[in-house]
């Protein structure tokens, strides 16, 4: 017998500023769901329904990605850059969990992707090439494009800015206070 190992995906994308599109944001934390499992019947490729929560991917910076352990790490070290490795065929979503510190959160907009034959075709004609989070989108096999998910950048808006507590009016407070103890006292 002479085994084959099945070829896994990754999945790439950035986290930019909605403003700025080049600004890279780190900080960010997804949640990654499987939707689909992935099985031949009768030589075709078919997708069943699953809903498996399998990790929430942290933006990792420099030596934290090359010591992460977690299946799912990401494994590029650039803050606002992820590359997830070792998925297996299937169809997965990605859902904001975090926004980077100063923007709104996303948590309503859902990343779909798949890695894999397409529904219903066998392992010589067409597959998922999913760029830019298209999960229909469908090519001859190319071993590049079959799996790996170029999801593109995703942007966050800026948040709005919070007044600050504490500070000056504090301190003027404190003062004032400090003033009437001591005609207080002084009387």
């Amino acid at each position: 017998k002479l085994p084959n190992e099945r070829k896994t995906g990754t999945v790439t994308w950035n986290k930019v500023d909605k403003t700025d599109g080049t600004k890279l944001l780190g900080g960010s934390q997804w949640t990654l769901t499987q939707t689909k499992n992935f099985s031949w019947v009768n030589g075709k490729a078919v997708y069943s329904d699953v809903n498996e929560e399998l990790a929430t991917i942290v933006d990792c910076t420099g030596d934290q990605c090359a010591a992460a352990t977690d299946k799912y790490a990401d494994k590029d070290g650039d803050a606002g850059q992820f590359r997830i490795e070792g998925l297996a065929w299937g169809e997965y979503k990605l859902v904001e969990k975090k926004a980077p510190d100063g923007y709104d959160l996303d948590s309503k907009t859902e990343h779909v992707f798949r890695v894999g034959p397409a529904e219903g075709a066998d392992v010589t004609g067409e597959w998922y090439t999913s760029a830019g989070f298209n999960p229909t989108a469908t090519g001859a096999y190319n071993a590049n494009a079959a799996f790996t998910v170029e999801g593109g950048s995703i942007t966050n808006t800026p948040g709005a800015v919070l007044p600050g507590t504490g500070g000056e009016g504090l301190n003027k407070m404190y003062a004032a206070g400090l003033l009437a103890v001591t005609v207080a006292v002084a009387g």
